[in-house]
């Protein structure tokens, strides 16, 4: 996904507005803290793959879960501020939503279907200090 922020913030903001809304610790930064930023690229999971795709869209950073070191430097050399929120931080937030979302869509075509939602599994990377 692609888009603007409704208004540009510095790089280092954006990561404390990711570490606030995605409960993630630990987030990783690419880019100088005080880059402003407008245009922004998002992909949950692992966004590695992605990331030529990425730089040639021309946005200012690429948010995502889990960057390589050769890709970060990568991202450097384009000039393409990265934010590396963590593999758990990026995927967890769907979780209830899509399970919400298939119970709808199970009751609506009247299917019996019990959705389960994991309720206790944590990221298994601890972090530790600040950044």
């Amino acid at each position: 996904r692609i888009g603007l922020l409704p208004e540009s913030m510095r790089l280092k903001d954006l990561l404390g507005w990711c570490e606030q809304k995605l409960a993630a610790k630990g987030i990783r930064m690419v880019g100088e803290p005080e880059r402003q930023i407008r245009r922004v690229a998002l992909c949950s999971g692992s966004g590695g793959g992605m990331l030529e795709r990425v730089i040639s869209s021309g946005v200012d950073v690429f948010i995502t879960g889990d960057i390589k070191y050769h890709e970060a430097q990568r991202a450097l050399e384009a000039d393409l501020a990265l934010l590396d929120v963590g593999h758990f931080a990026s995927e967890r937030l769907i979780v209830q939503p899509l399970g919400d979302f298939l119970r709808r869509r199970a009751d609506k075509r009247r299917m019996a279907l019990e959705v389960l939602v994991a309720e206790r599994e944590r990221d298994p990377f601890l972090v530790q200090g600040g950044a």
